[in-house]
Parts: C-alpha cells; structure tokens; sequence
C-alpha cells in the first residue's frame, strides 16, 4: 500500500545519493493528507539536513457545515427544475465567494431586491 510505497521510493532516493526523507502534511485528516518527497540534493556531508515538518492541526469543518445549510435552504427555495430565479443567482454567488474568503455581508430578506425607482 502507501507505506511501502513511501519506503521504497526513499530508499531510491538514498542510494542514487540524495538526502531528505517524506513531509507529510495533516497527517490525522484523510482529505487534506498530502505527501512531500523533500530531496537534498549536491549538499557536503557535514552539513545538518533537517527536513521540514508537515502541516498540523485540524482542517475548519465549520466552513462545510454552513455551506451545507446553505445549499439545503437553496433547494427548498427552488424546488422546480425550471430556471434560477435572480435571487437564487445572488446567493449562490456569495456564497462562493464566502467560500474563497471574501467578506461578504450576509443575507437577509433585502437581498437581491429591487431597487424602488427614484426620479
């Protein structure tokens, strides 16, 4: 499986004369794992090579919750397979872009309203 996979491209990489060893970002989250090969590479032997550790801590989850309570508030609105209504349209898109960090206010009865028009 991973592990002799890992072991077995570390020792090939040893023996062509490298040196480093695997960095293994959030190792305890089976979505966010990640594995880095960090080769030395042309360094004296007398220079310490300390590897970097990996990333550690939790994932936010908190932030896939509220998306998920978002796209169910989505469907009970929508219900038919017509088309997205402009209201539909404005939610989804800040939502995404709550999702990638912007600071978006958040939504309330007036959003996506029309504006009364003014003379």
């Amino acid at each position: 499986g991973e592990i002799e996979e890992l072991e077995m491209i570390t020792a090939a990489a040893l023996r062509a004369g490298f040196g480093g060893g695997v960095v293994v970002d959030y190792p305890h989250s089976s979505k966010a794992k990640k594995h880095y090969l960090v080769v030395y590479a042309g360094l004296s032997g007398d220079m310490p090579q300390n590897i970097p550790q990996g990333l550690q801590g939790e994932i936010e989850e908190s932030k896939k919750s509220i998306a998920v309570a978002q796209r169910e508030r989505f469907k009970r609105k929508k219900g038919s397979k017509g088309k997205k209504s402009y209201k539909d349209k404005v939610f989804e898109k800040k939502e995404h872009q709550r999702q990638q960090g912007i600071g978006v206010r958040k939504d309330t009865k007036y959003t996506a309203r029309k504006r009364k028009p003014k003379f």
